[in-house]
């Protein structure tokens, strides 16, 4: 099973995931990073539109974004 890794970029700072998750395909990624962002938009947005979950392949190679005010 792929590995994926969910960073958060909100302004200028990044929160890098060390770790990630198994997960079994790029679809399930970005259904990860949408739940994130959901939640983050949630309880913790101070920086508005300006946070971004940047998803990452097993090589730490960039697949997709999604930014937290996208989500609903």
């Amino acid at each position: 099973m792929p590995r994926y890794y969910f960073d958060i970029r909100a302004g200028s700072r990044l929160l890098t995931d060390y770790y990630g998750q198994d997960l079994p395909e790029d679809g399930a990624a970005h259904s990860e990073a949408s739940r994130i962002a959901a939640e983050i938009r949630r309880d913790l947005c101070p920086y508005g539109s300006q946070v971004t979950i940047e998803v990452l392949n097993r090589k730490r190679q960039p697949l997709l974004k999604v930014n937290v005010l996208d989500v609903l």
